[in-house]
C-alpha cells in the first residue's frame, strides 16, 4: 500500500531552509520521505529508527535525520502528514 506524503507549512519551510544552506541533510530527508511513503510505521525498513510517539491520540511517529534533527509525522488512513523536519527535544 502506497501512502500519500504531504508536508505541513512548517515542514515545507524547514525543508527549504535545508535546501538553501546546501545541507547534506536534504538527501537524507528525501530518502526518509520515500521510505515513509512505502512503510511509515517502520515494519520493514528501520532507517532513522522509527518510533511511535507516546502521549498522542493520533498515530504520530518520528525518525532520526541525524543526531540533531528528526522528522515527525502523523499517519491518517493512507496519508502521511510530515509535521516537522528540524530540531530535536533540546540542543544540548
Amino acid at each position: 500500500m502506497e501512502f500519500v506524503v504531504k508536508l505541513s507549512p512548517r515542514a515545507e519551510r524547514e525543508y527549504k531552509s535545508h535546501a538553501k544552506s546546501g545541507s547534506s541533510l536534504r538527501a537524507k530527508i528525501d530518502l526518509l520521505l520515500l521510505i515513509i511513503s512505502i512503510d511509515p510505521r517502520g515494519r520493514i525498513n528501520k532507517t532513522g529508527k522509527p518510533e511511535l510517539l507516546r502521549y498522542y491520540k493520533e498515530d504520530v511517529w518520528s525518525r532520526r535525520i541525524n543526531k540533531h534533527h528528526r522528522m515527525v509525522y502523523e499517519i491518517i488512513g493512507n496519508k502521511v502528514r510530515v509535521v516537522s523536519l528540524l530540531g530535536h527535544y533540546d540542543d544540548k
